[in-house]
C-alpha cells in the first residue's frame, strides 16, 4: 500500500495510464488488422454496443490497474466492465470512462476523431462520510488524439498542453444573450422536446464536440458558457468526473437522476455510494442523467427555468 496518496500520486498514475492508452491506440491504428472500428453484437454493462475502441482501451485499463494492485489497490468502476475490486484491502475507488465520443468514430479511418478518456479517484473513507460523488478528489480528462489535458484537484481545475499549464475559470456570463455559446446534446432523440426548442430558437451559438465529457470540459475552461443534456442518456461515468472539473473551476453543475427512465430524487446524493458499496453493477445501466452545467449559478438557474429542468 502506498504510504501517501495525494494529488501528485493521482496525477502521475492518471498520466501514465492515459499515455499508455494513447500508445496502444496509435499502435493498433497502424496494424493491418486494425480492430478499433469493429462493433460487437452484444451490450456492455452500461447497455451500449461496444466497439473495438472500447474493448482495447478497457483491456489496457484493466491490465494497468492489475499491474499496480500491490502498490495501489482500488475498487474500479468502469463503464465497460462494471465494478471490480482489484488488490487487497483497497482504500480508494477509481472511475473510468475508457472512451467517450464514439459517435465521432467513423466506420473508416479518419485522422483524429474527437475522443476522450476520463478517470477520477477518491477515498472510500470520504465516500462513507459524504455518501455521494462529492467524495471525488482528483479527475483527469484527455483527448486521445490531441495534447489536451484537463484535470481538477484541491478545488482548482487546470488545462495543460505542450508543457504549458493554465488554471481554468468558467465563463462569468450570468444571463443569456444572442451570442452566448451553449453546447446542446441532441443525441439519440426521436423528437426534440419543447424545453430544448426554447434553446434552439434563442439565437444562441450552438456547439458540440461530440463527446459529452469534452463538451463539459469546455464549460470548465470558459469556452462554452453552458452545456445542456436533457435526453436522459448520460451515465455515471459521464457526469461524475466533469461534475468535479466544472465545480473546481467555479462553475455550476445541476443533475437529475433517472432510474429506469423515471425521476428518482432519492438517488441524487447516493448513486455513487450505492454502486461502489453494494457493487450493484446493474445501476450502471439503469441510471441515466440530465445535466445543466453553466459558468455561473445565475446562468444555470436561467437555463433551468427556460428548459423546465
Amino acid at each position: 500500500m502506498v504510504k501517501r496518496v495525494d494529488k501528485h500520486f493521482y496525477f502521475r498514475y492518471g498520466r501514465d495510464l492515459i499515455e499508455k492508452i494513447n500508445r496502444v491506440v496509435r499502435e493498433e491504428m497502424k496494424s493491418p488488422q486494425c480492430s478499433l472500428f469493429f462493433k460487437h453484437d452484444c451490450l456492455n454493462v452500461s447497455g451500449d454496443v461496444p466497439t473495438g475502441f472500447d474493448e482495447i482501451i478497457n483491456r489496457t485499463v484493466l491490465n494497468f490497474v492489475h499491474e499496480r494492485k500491490e502498490v495501489f489497490p482500488v475498487i474500479l468502476v468502469s463503464e465497460e466492465t462494471g465494478v471490480d475490486v482489484i488488490g487487497d484491502n483497497p482504500r480508494h475507488f477509481m472511475l473510468v470512462d475508457p472512451i467517450d465520443g464514439s459517435n465521432n468514430v467513423r466506420p473508416w479511418l479518419t485522422p483524429s476523431p474527437v475522443l476522450s478518456v476520463s478517470i477520477a479517484f477518491g477515498k472510500l473513507a470520504d465516500l462513507e462520510i459524504t455518501g455521494n460523488h462529492r467524495a471525488l478528489e482528483f479527475t483527469m480528462q484527455k483527448e486521445i488524439f490531441a495534447d489536451k489535458w484537463y484535470y481538477s484537484s484541491d478545488d482548482c481545475s487546470y488545462y495543460q498542453s505542450e508543457g504549458e499549464e493554465l488554471k481554468l475559470r468558467t465563463s462569468p456570463l450570468t444571463k443569456l444573450y444572442k451570442k452566448a455559446v451553449i453546447g446542446i446534446d441532441l443525441d439519440v432523440q426521436s423528437s426534440t422536446p419543447i424545453n430544448q426548442l426554447n434553446l434552439l430558437t434563442s439565437e444562441l451559438v450552438l456547439r458540440r464536440a461530440g463527446s459529452s465529457i469534452l463538451d463539459l470540459c469546455q464549460v470548465a475552461s470558459g469556452q462554452y458558457d453552458a452545456y445542456v443534456s436533457l435526453g436522459r442518456r448520460l451515465k455515471v461515468t459521464d457526469v461524475c468526473q466533469p461534475f468535479h472539473l466544472v465545480q473546481c473551476a467555479g462553475g455550476d453543475f445541476q443533475m437529475k437522476v433517472y432510474l429506469n427512465g423515471q425521476t428518482n430524487t432519492g438517488l441524487h446524493d447516493t448513486f455513487l455510494y450505492d454502486i461502489i458499496k453494494t457493487r450493484e453493477v446493474s445501476l450502471l445501466n439503469k441510471l441515466k442523467f440530465n445535466v445543466i452545467a453553466a459558468g455561473t449559478p445565475e446562468l444555470g438557474r436561467e437555463l433551468a427555468r427556460l428548459t423546465g429542468f
